[in-house]
């Protein structure tokens, strides 16, 4: 197995660096007050989204949401089950208007310098994990779920491979994503229809970037990935349980980039017993993480706030050439806020 400990954070800081400002801290803290609600007033969960046994364990509470550690697999639950109603809110309403204005604006020289500095590293992952197992990445076929407007198939086609189809929710992210490319390269799928979309996929290779948390059917979604006679891998992008949501439990009034958008995390126990059960070996994972980007915005906005801005300043200098040493010590102990994982599906 491929196994592969941190990443660069310079490229990441850049677009993430509007956050430092406290005005847009503050926005972005209140933008999912709305969502949060709308969660917390759903039926309480009674199966653990991974195991799908009851769901007992430790519960906890960060930024309002509570929280149960599954004690059976470790994962990390949102206390609430989330309706269909809940998913199209967030996925084809107005927050998918939020990004699809925001993507809209960018022009081609952007969209393709975003591609570059923070997809076409995954993709390079994938064609590494793939080559190793005794293939050529490019004669082979790709599925993209949940593409957004198409920068994870557009690092694809930068990479090399010809046969790339994204699928998306959003009807706007489509029109949006495929005006760019000037040809069709997204196509809708119905999000509570995941399941029958993979069982009828041609394609070698599925890619699920950040998609699968946020999947109702999740059970469903994994078995006929591994059903699916066509498919023989999958990249799979999720969220962990990392420092990072300590951090933003603790300081509940700066932007929850990692909790915000998200109701479930996983963890190294979970996602083994994930794999294991539905028979998907891993053949390479990538663990890196923002935690310590988040420290940094965290200091220097709170700083800002008590206008010690020559302080917050200062406090970035300090930090200047720590950032990516401290997050490869969270990388390599696996507890790090995201990690992409090649299974093979046959």
């Amino acid at each position: 197995m491929m196994i592969r400990f941190g990443k660069p954070s310079a490229s990441y800081l850049n677009y993430i660096r509007y956050y430092f400002d406290p005005a847009e801290n503050e926005a972005a803290a209140r933008s999912g007050e709305a969502a949060r609600l709308l969660y917390m007033s759903l039926p309480e969960r009674q199966i653990c989204k991974v195991c799908r046994l009851p769901l007992s364990g430790h519960e906890f509470k960060a930024r309002t949401i509570p929280y149960i550690e599954c004690s059976q697999c470790g994962h990390i639950n949102g206390k609430f089950e989330e309706s269909e109603a809940f998913s199209r809110s967030l996925y084809q309403g107005s927050g998918s208007d939020q990004l699809v204005n925001y993507y809209a604006s960018a022009s081609r020289e952007a969209f393709d310098r975003r591609v570059a500095a923070l997809y076409r590293p995954k993709v390079d992952f994938l064609f590494d994990v793939l080559r190793k197992d005794g293939q050529d990445p490019g004669k082979l076929s790709y599925a993209d779920i949940g593409a957004g407007t198409g920068y994870f198939p557009a690092a694809l086609l930068d990479a090399g491979a010809k046969s790339v189809k994204g699928y998306e929710v959003s009807a706007r992210q489509i029109a949006t994503g495929n005006d760019i490319f000037g040809r069709e390269i997204l196509f809708y799928s119905d999000p509570e229809a995941l399941p029958d979309l993979l069982l009828s996929l041609d394609t070698d290779v599925v890619t699920m970037i950040f998609t699968l948390e946020h999947v109702r059917q999740h059970h469903d979604a994994l078995l006929a990935l591994r059903n699916n006679p066509r498919i023989r891998y999958a990249l799979i992008a999720v969220p962990a349980f990392s420092l990072a949501n300590f951090l933003e439990a603790a300081f509940a009034d700066m932007f929850g980039r990692h909790s915000d958008g998200h109701t479930h995390f996983y963890t190294p126990a979970s996602i083994d017993w994930m794999c294991r059960h539905y028979n998907l070996p891993i053949i390479g994972e990538w663990w890196f993480g923002a935690d310590m980007i988040d420290i940094l915005r965290t200091v220097s906005v709170a700083l800002q706030n008590r206008n010690e801005n020559k302080l917050a300043e200062m406090w970035e200098k300090f930090m200047e050439g720590a950032i990516d040493p401290m997050q490869e010590i969270m990388d390599r102990r696996k507890t790090a806020s995201e990690v992409h994982l090649v299974v093979r599906c046959y």
